[in-house]
């Protein structure tokens, strides 16, 4: 647009001010130029279309992460349950059913441990905070077998 490019046309005064947002928008749109659009036919398009390739090749079978229905959700510690972990939520045991059970876990690949807590006796307190999620005695010391 030739009246765009003079300094004191009525044009290039509209893009000056900034209180006509649509007067702006129009000049804008007068001085806009048209693409030249050439036609070609569909076997021309065919041939220049080039496959594009993944970056990184994938298996047809990907593993996902998954919250199954087989996965526990973490729970909050009851203080009217007592839950203790490894053997010691069981029953008296002797040494045979005691041989067994560590037979079972070193069968699935675990590792079997003696716990010790001389302190809470294996319970689970709130004692010295009372902040979600933090419990007292959650951990101990445990000897690999």
């Amino acid at each position: 647009n030739p009246l765009a490019t003079r300094p004191n046309s009525p044009v290039s005064q509209t893009l000056l001010r900034s209180d006509s947002l649509p007067s702006r928008m129009s000049a804008f749109a007068c001085s806009s130029s048209v693409a030249k659009v050439s036609m070609k036919t569909p076997a021309a398009a065919a041939r220049k279309t080039v496959a594009v390739r993944p970056m990184f090749s994938r298996p047809a079978t990907s593993l996902r992460v998954t919250n199954g229905a087989r996965v526990n959700m973490m729970q909050v510690a009851s203080p009217y349950l007592k839950y203790y972990e490894t053997l010691s939520y069981l029953p008296p045991l002797s040494n045979g059913e005691i041989a067994r059970q560590i037979e079972y876990i070193t069968r699935n690949n675990w590792s079997p441990c003696i716990e010790f807590d001389a302190v809470g006796g294996g319970a689970i307190t709130r004692d010295y905070n009372a902040s979600p999620g933090y419990y007292d005695g959650r951990y101990w010391a445990m000897w690999k077998l």
